[in-house]
């Protein structure tokens, strides 16, 4: 029963350490984690190596939510080569109208209630989300860690953005 904590995830899912994953051989290697090192496996066994059964079984388990989600691996990607976001960037002009007018346009949405307007907000914001992670996967294919950080800011920004669109939408159909 060996297991080394401070691997890294790609590592611990023996994936190759790049922005675009193999979804599958994620999941298949999560599986096949969760099924080597279940703590229940453990349950007879001495106190110590069932903590140390539930150790790995919940480093396996923040090592697939980090890397099954766009965003938080590519901050993670980021991280791991040593270099770190910065709190309160100062981001271009256009990127801040662009929010703004996303923001307005879910403002309308919510106060006019329109679902087919929802609709292609949706399917717009969609589009932007895989354009943003296709921008975050060129980025990190050159290497430029500037170009990378721009993009994690548009994709958190997109991400808030859709968990925001989909409260509006959940408030539209509970009434």
């Amino acid at each position: 029963m060996t297991f080394d904590l401070s691997q890294s995830f790609f590592a611990l899912f023996g994936l190759d350490e790049r922005f675009d994953v193999d979804e599958k051989a994620l999941e298949e290697a999560f599986v096949l984690l969760q099924k080597q090192f279940h703590p229940d496996r453990y349950a007879s066994l001495p106190d110590h190596e069932r903590r140390a059964a539930t150790q790995w079984s919940m480093r396996i388990n923040e090592g697939y939510q980090t890397l099954k989600d766009q965003l938080s691996r590519a901050i993670y990607l980021l991280s791991i080569r040593g270099v770190e976001l910065e709190e309160n960037p100062s981001l271009p002009s256009d990127f801040l109208m662009t929010q703004m007018m996303l923001r307005e346009a879910l403002e309308e949405i919510e106060q006019s209630r329109a679902f087919t307007e929802l609709d292609r907000f949706k399917d717009k914001l969609k589009q932007s989300v895989t354009e943003q992670c296709d921008s975050l996967s060129l980025h990190f294919d050159k290497d430029s860690a500037a170009g990378v950080k721009s993009a994690i800011y548009a994709l958190q920004f997109l991400k808030k953005l859709e968990r925001d669109m989909l409260r509006l939408e959940d408030r539209l159909l509970d009434n």
